[in-house]
């Protein structure tokens, strides 16, 4: 699945966010709290998937309770 958005302002043209969104959950993680490059793109794409397809309860590393 891609995350897809259509802007207001031109509701005729796609831009596909999911590779920025990713990206962005990764620097986040490697921010947080270190850990390897590879295994936190993984674990961000693992994330969008999860939001994409409506997962419910998905905490990755961050598990609150």
């Amino acid at each position: 699945m891609r995350l897809v958005i259509r802007p207001i302002s031109e509701p005729t043209q796609m831009v596909d966010v999911t590779d920025r969104v990713v990206r962005v959950i990764a620097d986040e993680l490697q921010r947080s709290v270190g850990g390897n490059h590879v295994l936190n793109m993984l674990e961000a794409e693992r994330a969008v998937q999860s939001l994409l397809s409506g997962g419910v309860g998905f905490h990755g590393r961050a598990d609150a309770p």
